[in-house]
């Protein structure tokens, strides 16, 4: 990202600090009081993304080495 962009992105986003935080506190407390079902699904859905991050850092791992100490390593974790 380039520098300026990133600078003008971060003074929306302090500009914007009370709008973003009251949202923030709307949903933190809409998901306080979520059906227990609606929470279990979202729960699944971390857990999906969670292995799907895992799976493709070690497929960035196999590529980044092929050494024999990586490659046991590797097939420890799966």
């Amino acid at each position: 990202m380039a520098p300026d962009l990133y600078a003008y992105l971060l003074d929306l986003a302090f500009q914007d600090w009370a709008r973003w935080r009251a949202a923030y506190l709307f949903e933190k407390s809409r998901w306080e009081r979520a059906d227990p079902a609606d929470l279990q699904r979202l729960d699944g859905l971390l857990v999906n993304m969670e292995r799907a991050m895992r799976d493709f850092m070690l497929v960035v791992a196999q590529r980044e080495t092929d050494s024999p100490p990586m490659s046991t390593a590797l097939a420890e974790l799966r």
